[in-house]
């Protein structure tokens, strides 16, 4: 009997968040003796036009009715000509598919309230540490997590009757160099009490201008971020962020894929984790054994990575099609 073949589609799996649904995927694939063939390009935000189009053109691949379902993260195809291709490709194949974290009319649908985790923090801010002053820096508001955190953060303060100035507001793209230009930004007028990131990368980088600058976090000016990225915990302070449950996601992302229901759609729950940077929850220090075991096993894992990803490129060269492709690959797979 044949086994059933998943396609997953999304960009930079490099990232957590990509990264640990990924996880999810493969993990529920694995325990029901599922085969995942993953197409994914890893291009920076804000790249040239002619290389999205060059990097993109691997979502163009797949014959979507040779699978016997599809997984789609839409939000992290940044180059909009192959997301919305990608979207119709998938839809006329008419086979079982689930768009994760965005909802798509004959997808299932999983993912989470940005909207609401966002606002969580926000009234924490307000009503936990009573500050009024407090600045945000946005993520890409063109994608639907980055507008509602946005939209979150403006009615929380709304609601509370605080006003928000332009000033207050920096318009990132999510990288941790984006956090720091927004920290310039707002240190050209008056520096807020608070400044909450659209996500962790920006947050660490807005944290690293602000200690060279001379201010303390918390002490001075609370930092909060979203996502939950392996570096938040461990950074200095720990970062209050949004836990996404990632894995999660893509394990029932799975699960609907085989459920032969009609088209549903899953919102799952997340938590808001109150760290340091906002003043709360202060961590004992790992010791130091323990940090050098870990950064040891990361950078083994990290050298095998680059040493598999180099015998990949020159076993790939020259596949002229999809079923040399997938045979190639298969003595890659884990």
């Amino acid at each position: 009997m044949m086994r059933k073949r998943i396609a997953f589609l999304a960009g930079a799996i490099s990232f957590d968040n990509q990264s640990r649904v990924v996880d999810g995927v493969l993990k529920r694939a694995s325990e029901m003796g599922i085969d995942v063939y993953i197409f994914t390009c890893f291009v920076n935000y804000d790249e040239l036009e002619e290389n999205k189009i060059g990097a993109f053109r691997i979502m163009d691949l797949p014959d979507f009715s040779t699978f016997d379902g599809v997984i789609c993260m839409k939000n992290s195809i940044k180059y909009e000509p192959a997301a919305r291709s990608v979207v119709n490709r998938i839809i006329k194949s008419k086979v079982p598919a689930v768009s994760i974290d965005e909802k798509i009319n004959g997808m299932h649908y999983v993912g989470i309230s940005d909207y609401k985790s966002q606002k969580s923090i926000v009234e924490h801010l307000i009503n936990e540490h009573h500050l009024t002053k407090i600045n945000y820096v946005c993520g890409i508001l063109e994608g639907k997590e980055g507008a509602d955190r946005y939209r979150a953060y403006r009615d929380a303060m709304a609601e509370h009757g605080i006003p928000v100035c332009d000033d207050q507001i920096y318009y990132g793209n999510y990288n941790r160099e984006s956090g720091r230009k927004a920290v310039e930004f707002f240190a050209k007028t008056n520096m807020p009490q608070a400044i909450v990131f659209a996500n962790d990368a920006m947050a660490i980088g807005g944290t690293e201008r602000l200690r060279q600058y001379g201010y303390r976090v918390p002490e001075d000016i609370v930092i909060t971020g979203f996502d939950n990225d392996e570096l938040s915990e461990f950074c200095v302070p720990s970062l209050t962020t949004v836990d996404r449950r990632q894995q999660k996601i893509g394990e029932t992302a799975v699960d609907l894929l085989l459920a032969n229901e009609d088209e549903c759609e899953i919102e799952q729950e997340t938590q808001v984790l109150y760290r340091e940077s906002c003043g709360c929850n202060e961590q004992s220090e790992m010791k130091l054994t323990d940090l050098r075991i870990d950064y040891q096993n990361k950078c083994l894992i990290y050298e095998e990575a680059l040493d598999t990803l180099k015998s990949m490129q020159l076993d790939l060269t020259g596949l002229e099609s999809i079923d040399e492709l997938c045979g190639r690959l298969k003595k890659y797979v884990i």
